[in-house]
């Protein structure tokens, strides 16, 4: 199998330009390189789903003003000339007529001019959970179209950040829309700010049709779409489902490439990704632990010991099979809305379940031994 270099994390949007733009940008080899991502996020309230959906009151008008985001976007080019970053506008602050909101936009517009940044729509926290995916389909056009408005020159972004997107959704962003990359998973989230999805793999991925968190298994459910993770995360930390009631154990800051990815990986078929992480002590970080995972089209696999002791056994904490069927749920609405995307089925790490209590890796079923087998032999 082929195995992917030493990438720490990725660009969740790489910042292209339309073929019409000046700028011309550098080509990047994936391989062998490190990237890290940039965002800046523009929304009116907290927790904005869409123009009417709004879970927070707040009115943050005050918090987003031209002086603030042009500080920051400043300092990003003084530490980082050569660096393009990402403009994620809610539909709100895509249409929001007041002099702050007005101003930002403009700005963004310069600085994709000067920069090269990408600017893009946000279709706000978590939309999946909430509203239909016809309407999140619907509005990602809407949000598009007024983008392209506002960069002038047939403009158009390469990526959207959107959080949680169902499999419907990046499938009707690469047909309909002609956008191949998405921030649609957040790595290991579940039961964290209203929700989550755990199941997927934490590095990119072309997802199914069946469920956003699987990896596609051929061409029969492919969607050329990649799926980027969008936060980083402490692989330790990760298998907690919330926080528990700890108050220090709230790391929910996850792992995010996008177009530089799909350059260079065409299917899933390829992919192995291998992770090693150590505790660091740290509030549910506990210094004791070691992680390691294994990562491709048909499974993840997360094998667990503690590294302080000698000869300590390590024990399988997460097995997820992608080669199995997977559903996601049915529409949401904001009336009632669909809090848990996860992709569960032999062994998930968050321990929510009787059959998610670990196992020694010989005690697994023997076709799940066989899979696993097939790819990491060296494992038994």
């Amino acid at each position: 199998m082929k195995k992917l270099l030493t990438i720490i994390c990725f660009i969740s949007s790489v910042s292209l330009m339309s073929a019409k733009e000046p700028v011309v940008l550098q080509t990047v080899e994936l391989m062998g390189n490190r990237f890290a991502t940039f965002c800046i996020m523009i929304r009116t309230t907290p927790w904005e789903v869409s123009r009417d959906v709004k879970l927070h009151p707040r009115d943050e008008v005050n918090w987003h003003t031209l002086e603030s985001v042009t500080a920051m976007r400043e300092a990003f080019a003084k530490n980082n000339p050569d660096g393009r970053l990402t403009w994620g506008f809610t539909l709100n602050a895509l249409e929001d007529p007041r002099q702050n909101f007005r101003e930002i936009r403009d700005y963004a517009v310069a600085c994709h001019k000067k920069y090269g940044d990408e600017v893009s729509y946000f279709p706000g926290y978590f939309p999946a959970m909430y509203l239909p995916r016809e309407r999140i389909n619907r509005e990602m056009t809407e949000a598009i179209q007024i983008i392209t408005k506002l960069v002038g020159n047939g403009y158009r972004p390469l990526s959207i950040i959107g959080g949680f997107l169902s499999a419907d959704n990046l499938k009707y962003l690469s047909e309909v829309e002609k956008i191949h990359v998405a921030h649609a998973v957040i790595w290991s989230q579940h039961n964290i700010d209203g929700g989550g999805a755990d199941g997927s793999l934490s590095y990119p991925f072309y997802p199914s049709t069946e469920h956003f968190c699987k990896p596609a298994q051929g061409k029969s459910d492919f969607i050329d779409c990649v799926n980027l993770d969008g936060w980083t995360m402490d692989f330790i930390c990760a298998r907690q489902s919330g926080t528990n009631g700890h108050a220090i154990t709230g790391y929910n800051s996850r792992r995010g490439i996008g177009m530089i990815w799909r350059n260079h990986y065409k299917t899933n078929d390829d992919l192995n990704y291998r992770f090693e992480a150590r505790g660091s002590g740290l509030g549910d970080s506990y210094n004791n632990l070691e992680i390691k995972w294994f990562m491709n089209k048909e499974f993840r696999l997360a094998i667990l010991r503690d590294w302080h002791k000698r000869q300590s056994p390590a024990y399988v904490i997460d097995f997820t099979r992608y080669d199995l069927p997977a559903k996601e749920p049915d529409d949401p609405s904001p009336q009632r809305p669909v809090r848990d995307w996860s992709l569960m089925n032999v062994i998930n790490q968050k321990g929510r379940r009787p059959q998610d209590v670990p196992k020694l890796i010989n005690d697994l079923e023997k076709t799940d031994k066989d899979l696993i087998m097939k790819y990491y032999p060296e494992l038994f």
